[in-house]
């Protein structure tokens, strides 16, 4: 499994965690948090967030599309 020092030099870009303890959690948020992040979701994910301005549009652009 990769380990939280893996996350500061490299993208994860594909990790099979299983929660089995307390300690997975904070890998597999990390994990999220970043894949998020390079997405430009994360203001959108973020738990911790108290921005009430964010604005979702409804509908995706065929931009945004492409890229997923």
């Amino acid at each position: 499994m990769a380990s939280l020092s893996t996350l500061d030099d490299h993208v994860v870009s594909r990790a099979l965690i299983i929660l089995k303890k307390q300690s997975d959690w904070k890998l597999w948020y990390l994990i999220k948090k970043q894949f998020a992040t390079i997405k430009g979701v994360w203001k959108y994910c973020d738990p911790l967030t108290t921005d009430k301005s964010l604005e979702i549009n409804s509908k995706p652009s065929d931009k945004a599309l492409e890229a997923a």
